[in-house]
């Protein structure tokens, strides 16, 4: 059983319109507990703060990153 949790304090969207989640995963790791857990946000809380002035936005190129994709959406 997998359960999801998405962070309640870095919510860009409603999180009640996600009706399916598509997961590939491919990671070797050791359970870090709480403290790992909580130092992993603040980095996150850090690095939220240090993009104020870029903002949280990526601009891809379809066609140019995902070339197969493109084609086949096009097609």
């Amino acid at each position: 059983t997998w359960r999801l949790e998405l962070p309640a304090e870095f919510r860009q969207f409603d999180y009640n319109t996600i009706s399916d989640v598509i997961l590939h995963v491919r990671y070797t790791a050791r359970q870090g507990g709480a403290r790992l857990r909580d130092q992993a946000l603040q980095y996150l809380e850090e690095l939220i703060a240090a993009a104020t002035t870029s903002g949280l936005a990526l601009l891809l190129n379809v066609q140019h990153n995902f070339p197969t994709e493109w084609h086949q959406f096009a097609a």
